[in-house]
């Protein structure tokens, strides 16, 4: 009897995926692989536990449940937090954070921008802060992945056309 189990719990296990479809383990079907969601998660395979169909009706159970007032809520509460919350993303302290804005008097840390700084700018490979940046300048140095030598063959290129 011990064995018949362990064999039904290890034949379980190990039927999660094949080449054309995956197991959902909410309704412990198989189903094809376009009927799942992608998944980042390596361990996943690259698509998500439950099928679409069980995750959208989870989803659906959930907010009938909580409902549009449970939203508002949340909403609200993020955006009366949103300053604490991505300060306490980067380490930083309300003091220090005040302390940068004060320094750059509200405005983005590129001199010739006179945008007001809404975004944290951090090296991507320490995390370490570097100052305040408006969304535009952020953005852009993002896009740039941070890369000094494609910043500088970008403002080789702009030279060329002025």
């Amino acid at each position: 009897m011990v064995a018949l189990l362990t064999f039904a719990l290890f034949n379980r296990m190990n039927r999660k995926i094949t080449d054309t479809k995956k197991w959902c383990n909410r309704c412990e079907n198989w189903k094809l692989h376009k009927e799942f969601n992608p998944c980042s998660d390596p361990r996943r395979n690259g698509f998500s536990v439950y099928c679409k169909e069980c995750t959208n009706k989870r989803n659906r159970a959930v907010h009938a449940v909580k409902g549009p007032a449970y939203r508002a809520t949340r909403k609200k509460w993020r955006q009366e937090n949103a300053l604490r919350l991505r300060v306490e993303q980067y380490g930083l302290t309300p003091e220090q954070y005040k302390e940068m804005w004060d320094a750059q008097g509200g405005k983005c840390y590129l001199p010739s921008c006179n945008n007001p700084a809404s975004c944290i700018d951090h090296d991507h490979e320490t995390g370490q802060v570097r100052g305040l940046l408006c969304r535009t300048c952020n953005l852009a140095l993002g896009h740039f992945r941070d890369s000094l030598q494609l910043l500088k063959e970008a403002v080789a290129y702009l030279e060329r056309f002025l």
